[in-house]
């Protein structure tokens, strides 16, 4: 009798165990996955690592009589976000990606004439670090230049972006992205109503 209470008990303390474990992982998964994470959410159930892209507002600017004006200074448009790598507790991880600004929508024009002056600047930065400044996007309207790989530096060559985390650690990669619209004291009544829409994305890539 007392060794079938003996097994009854490790059978009842085995089936605890698993529902612990089982609850404890749903538990971690639901915490990454749950109606408050980030839209874009990737979570690698191998390690336990989880790589998160957060939800990007698109940028829009237009130009309107009202907020630009001859002393109105230039005007601004941004938007910003993280991508966030939680590491698992048993090792560091490093996880890579790319990063694109999309044009969805542009109808801005040159008003200088002949000889273009840059009228739409595009700025990136990563982690406080300038990656794109100055970038002239005035007439990015076109299939062909509908799309900017992000690179690592300015004007570098490099597209590929990793992030990494100690074992247990979480490490955040911030961006932000920015229009202007310059204002070059002089006529520039054909960009009045004209605006640009962009959003900016991320695609996971290997590590090489």
């Amino acid at each position: 009798m007392e060794k079938k209470n003996t097994v009854l008990l490790t059978v009842v303390a085995v089936a605890t165990l698993l529902v612990a474990v089982v609850g404890a992982t749903f538990a971690f998964f639901t915490a990454q996955l749950g109606a408050g994470a980030s839209a874009d959410v990737n979570v690698r159930t191998s390690t336990n690592d989880s790589l998160v892209y957060g939800t990007w507002a698109a940028l829009n600017l237009t130009a309107t009589q009202q907020n630009f004006t001859d002393v109105s200074g230039d005007i601004k448009a941004s938007t910003g976000g993280t991508v966030e790598l939680k590491a698992n507790a048993d090792a560091a991880a490093e996880y890579c990606y790319t990063g694109k600004f999309n044009v969805t929508a542009n109808n801005f024009v040159y008003t200088t004439g002949v000889t273009a002056t840059p009228e739409l600047l595009l700025n990136v930065t990563k982690n406080t670090v300038a990656v794109i400044t100055d970038r002239d996007v005035t007439t990015f309207a076109n299939a062909a230049q509908a799309t900017i790989d992000i690179p690592t530096t300015i004007g570098g060559a490099t597209l590929v972006h990793k992030i990494s985390a100690a074992a247990g650690a979480t490490t955040t990669d911030t961006w932000n992205i920015k229009v202007t619209f310059v204002n070059l004291t002089q006529d520039q009544q054909l960009n009045t109503g004209k605006s640009l829409t962009g959003t900016l994305t991320f695609d996971n890539v290997p590590c090489v």
